[in-house]
């Protein structure tokens, strides 16, 4: 089944889990590889940061795409590993989807995606390890050269207010330096976006 659905082009082929207790009873579907999809999912990334997916049970990635981004720094990715890879996946190209039960994704307490935030400290674990992950696709997308320097990065962001023009009137850019401010100013004004 995943052999006759996957195709060269693609970087991720991702398939629906069956989730089981400790003890290996049935409890449903996973609902992240039950939603996913297959496609380009670049435009969502930057669009909100992820998109939906199953955990690393439910993802078959393509060599060349774990060659590129492998070997990932262990300290950093001791937990939510799938997380990064998945969205690195999106980075560098294509996903499909197989809508069937192929596997399954056992939920024990301690696994990232059975998890619940119940305090402060849980949503700053979860905060920090957003920013790694971000962090990290900045890393990947500089050394793949998937947005190649400022223009890369003023491209892309022209490209999101773009898709997203019909939900939003205003919006606050924030830059690190002042000379990044006009350069962004000169660069919306160039491409005909209302700037001020």
């Amino acid at each position: 089944t995943l052999l006759a659905a996957w195709t060269p082009d693609l970087t991720v082929l991702t398939f629906v889990l069956e989730t089981i207790d400790a003890d290996g009873r049935s409890t449903g579907l996973h609902e992240g590889s039950r939603a996913a999809s297959g496609g380009d999912h670049r435009p969502e990334l930057l669009r909100t940061g992820t998109f939906l997916f199953p955990p690393t049970s439910g993802n078959l990635y393509s060599r060349a795409f774990l060659k590129a981004v492998l070997p990932m720094p262990e300290k950093r990715w001791r937990i939510s590993a799938d997380c990064f890879l998945i969205r690195a996946a999106a980075l560098y190209g294509r996903a499909a989807h197989v809508d069937r039960v192929l596997g399954c994704y056992r939920v024990h307490g301690s696994n990232g995606h059975a998890q619940t935030y119940s305090d402060a400290s849980d949503l700053s674990r979860a905060a920090a390890n957003d920013r790694d992950i971000a962090d990290a696709l900045d890393e990947l997308a500089q050394r793949a050269g998937l947005f190649a320097g400022r223009d890369g990065e003023r491209a892309a962001l022209r490209d999101l207010i773009v898709s997203e023009q019909d939900s939003i009137k205003n919006a606050i850019i924030f830059c690190n330096r002042k000379v990044d401010v006009s350069e962004l100013f000169r660069s919306l004004s160039r491409h005909e976006f209302s700037c001020g």
